[in-house]
């Protein structure tokens, strides 16, 4: 039997460049610290994702240079547009007239805008393309991942005057061509590696980095959502479903903080949040805008308090929620799922989806329906497969059905997760069910700001895995896991040594707080 090797998780590095922007000296003095920050935190991430490969800056820029440096060299009327913040330097100096940047940044709702301290992008886009005027242009990046940025980039530049012929190629450093989508573009990648499934620049694990939340009318001031916890849940850096987020984030802040002092020890800086702004980062945040900062906060104080929200978070309390049965009931047999109103409604909108896909009768799409209830694999992963599209999509078209009419018997039990919700406890909504429903429902009952994470059916195969999962972040005698189904909310969290509450209908909730 061939042994599956893991996907590789990518580790860029520019931290050689962002310290120099608080002290040109420090990259040089200290490049033993910068390279045992990156082992470290290879050794952080290595807990959850084994493979990983890095690639640090001084490697990306000489490979980067070479290669647009011999482009610009074959043909004066080239332009390179570059979309990064520090590559390439040495090409710019070289080539002042053939060479220009734009500043654009992420936001955590998958936004593009510019970065901190630069002009909108509209401004920079018609500034880019009258720099071009007829010459022809190369975009270069480090990294191509879907394809997404590049080309929002150039739609940008088509819809300011640019012509389509004028765009030559694009040139990144890393990348998987087998993802990459880019509109027939010609593009290049240095290291090309088909399964790539995540790639990370370290900046965005820490102060220096992350997505961004809000940012100043001037934009001269920005804040941030960095990859780790206190601040987010790992969502961008694939640890959200992780047990050991809370280990790898504490880690990670730990190495920061060692990286921190050796700065200001060989500097002789003393580090704040001013010093980040005028170098043009942001100030950290969590989206609740709760973790408190100030220009004038020092960075390993800050750190430390980061900590101290780890640990303190590890000791909370939870309480899993099932969601069909628990929270509400529906009119099928045993008051559930099977027979009932919203089986009829979510099997007819399958039906007039095949016959739209298939373009066949009613027969002959309850025929498939029926044979991907029989599959192994279950009806929506056989029609995912069948149509090409993900389980996802197939639930948007299929689940998006309004709850009223359709669930009973939720009062209590909304009235009681209320209640729940007081105490502090941490709220974990987990259910089978597809997320377009379970938005929907959880709004119908007045509960869909209740819940601090949320699992659906597109999250996981298994309750188990979520149950494994919370279990390794939190103390398990104090998680508490409450359904209605013996086989999926109860014997599984019982057995990872999980306090669990089966009920037999929603009312029973009542009994958590009298």
């Amino acid at each position: 039997m061939i042994k599956e090797t893991p996907q590789p998780y990518i580790l860029t590095q520019d931290t050689e460049s962002i310290f120099s922007l608080l002290d040109v000296r420090y990259p040089k003095q200290s490049k033993a610290q910068i390279d045992q920050y990156l082992d470290e935190l290879v050794q952080a991430i290595s807990l959850a994702y084994p493979n990983i490969e890095t690639y640090i800056e001084s490697d990306i820029q000489a490979a980067l240079g070479s290669k647009v440096s011999a482009t610009l060299k074959q043909n004066p009327q080239r332009i390179c547009l570059c979309l990064d913040r520090f590559l390439l330097q040495d090409v710019e100096l070289q080539f002042p007239d053939q060479f220009t940047r734009l500043s654009i940044n992420r936001t955590v709702d998958g936004q593009k805008t510019p970065r901190q301290g630069n002009l909108p992008l509209n401004e920079q886009i018609k500034s880019i393309v009258n720099f071009v005027g007829n010459k022809s242009l190369i975009l270069v990046d480090d990294g191509l991942f879907s394809g997404g940025t590049a080309l929002f980039v150039i739609d940008k530049l088509f819809q300011s005057g640019l012509k389509k012929e004028q765009v030559e190629k694009i040139i990144a450093f890393l990348g998987n061509s087998q993802t990459t989508h880019v509109d027939n573009i010609p593009f290049e990648l240095i290291a090309d590696i088909p399964d790539l499934f995540e790639w990370i620049d370290i900046r965005d694990f820490g102060l220096f980095g992350g997505k961004q939340l809000a940012a100043s009318r001037n934009n001269a001031a920005t804040s941030a959502v960095p990859y780790l916890y206190p601040w987010s849940m790992g969502e961008g850096a694939s640890l959200d479903k992780n047990g050991q987020l809370f280990t790898i984030s504490q880690k990670m802040i730990q190495s920061f903080i060692s990286l921190i002092r050796d700065f200001e020890t060989t500097t002789g800086k003393s580090l704040n949040f001013r010093d980040l702004l005028k170098a043009g980062f942001p100030l950290p945040s969590n989206q609740e805008k709760t973790i408190p900062v100030s220009i004038n906060t020092n960075l390993r104080d800050y750190l430390n308090n980061c900590l101290e929200l780890i640990e303190t978070e590890k000791k909370r309390a939870v309480v899993i929620f099932d969601m069909d049965g628990t929270l509400y009931e529906l009119d099928g047999e045993n008051n559930g799922y099977s027979g009932s109103t919203l089986e009829a409604k979510v099997l007819n909108n399958c039906l007039s989806f095949i016959v739209k896909q298939e373009n066949c009768t009613n027969d002959e799409a309850s025929q498939i329906i029926q044979a991907g209830l029989n599959n192994a694999v279950g009806l929506s992963q056989y029609l995912s497969e069948r149509y090409a599209i993900s389980r996802e999509d197939y639930f948007n078209i299929v689940w998006d059905i309004e709850p009223q009419g359709l669930v009973y018997n939720f009062q209590i039990a909304a009235q009681t997760v209320k209640k729940i919700s007081e105490s502090g406890k941490k709220l974990v909504l987990l259910t089978s069910a597809p997320k377009v429903w379970q938005e929907k429902v959880v709004e119908f009952l007045g509960i869909n700001n209740l819940f601090e994470a949320i699992y659906t059916g597109e999250d996981f195969s298994q309750k188990e895995e979520i149950f494994s999962m919370l279990a390794q972040r939190y103390e398990p005698f104090k998680i508490l896991s409450i359904g209605d189904q013996e086989t999926t909310d109860i014997a599984p969290a019982a057995a990872l040594g999980l306090s669990t509450l089966l009920i037999r209908n929603p009312n029973d909730l009542e009994r958590l707080v009298k």
